[in-house]
């Protein structure tokens, strides 16, 4: 007997390093297998490279772009593409691909800040509104009003209330995906708050904050990377539409949009003024929508 207790803790030490080892290897092997399926998907790696692509565009547009986006040259106005410009020039004579890669800034960065504020003012409300009940109601009628309304009717609106500019304008599109994140995250809450280990967490007498922050918030972390990817797109579409509207950023101030609006009058004409900058628009939301489909399935463990 004397024997047998020794020989059942050390078992019993064995089965929880085990147990420990398993535990681990689920955890690598779930985020080797997300790498693995995107590794084997080639669409996800075009769509990769081009949002690589626009990203160092961006980034390196001072050295990368061979004019100034400002300098006019009224001489050479609407030239067709050609070895010195090669997406032509416009209606004043700029650098239509200088225009384009500066263009990129304006629009990357105005999908990157209305998502975060999207995101960030959305998730905070779909907790709050998933964790308690009594709050649940009022902020969900109230996301309900704004999603009664078009996502770019959200937008025009927020924009006539502070006017057009790049902060505005990020503003605006943020404000409009508010609604689409609360709800994604307050069902992500309604699921994950009944779940076993919140309840263990509870037991234990963890607050709430330290039950949403550490045992909820991770476990949501791969269905909101996916679905901001996908608002990515939304929103650079939305900038575009916005510009194209004349009210996003103010001129000369390159933009995709306000590029493509600018040369909308000599469509017939000089159609490359409109048809590269809409390119550029269309390649980036293709790019965009792509690797979230495809984050969607790769972080899918069923």
């Amino acid at each position: 007997m004397s024997d047998e207790i020794p020989r059942s803790a050390s078992r019993a030490r064995r089965m929880s390093d085990a147990a420990s080892h398993t535990v681990a290897g689920v955890s690598r092997g779930y985020w080797a297998d997300v790498l693995l399926r995107l590794g084997r998907d080639r669409t996800a790696w075009l769509a990769a490279v081009a949002i690589t692509s626009y990203v160092a565009a961006a980034l390196a547009a001072p050295h990368l772009a061979p004019y100034s986006p400002l300098k006019t040259s009224l001489l050479e106005r609407l030239r067709p593409p050609s070895a010195a410009h090669w997406f032509g020039q416009d209606e004043v004579g700029r650098d239509i691909l200088s225009r384009v890669i500066y263009g990129g800034r304006i629009s990357l960065a105005i999908g990157l800040f209305s998502v975060a504020l999207g995101m960030g003012a959305g998730g905070l409300l779909g907790m709050a509104a998933g964790f308690y009940p009594r709050l649940d109601s009022p902020i969900m009628r109230v996301m309900d009003i704004m999603m009664a309304f078009p996502f770019i009717l959200r937008a025009i609106a927020v924009v006539a209330i502070l006017g057009p500019g790049f902060a505005n304008l990020f503003i605006a599109i943020g404000f409009g995906q508010i609604p689409t994140f609360a709800r994604l995250v307050r069902s992500l809450v309604l699921t994950l708050k009944g779940e076993t280990f919140v309840e263990a967490a509870r037991a234990l007498g963890s607050t709430d904050a330290r039950v949403l922050t550490r045992h909820i918030l991770p476990q949501m972390v791969a269905p909101i990377t996916t679905y901001s990817t996908l608002e990515m797109g939304a929103a650079i579409l939305g900038a575009a539409t916005l510009d194209f509207l004349g009210l996003g950023v103010n001129p000369p101030t390159p933009e995709w949009g306000a590029i493509a609006s600018a040369g909308r009058e000599y469509l017939r004409t000089a159609p490359h003024v409109v048809i590269f900058p809409s390119l550029a628009i269309f390649l980036a939301v293709w790019s965009f929508n792509v690797l979230g489909d495809v984050l969607r399935d790769a972080m899918d463990p069923r």
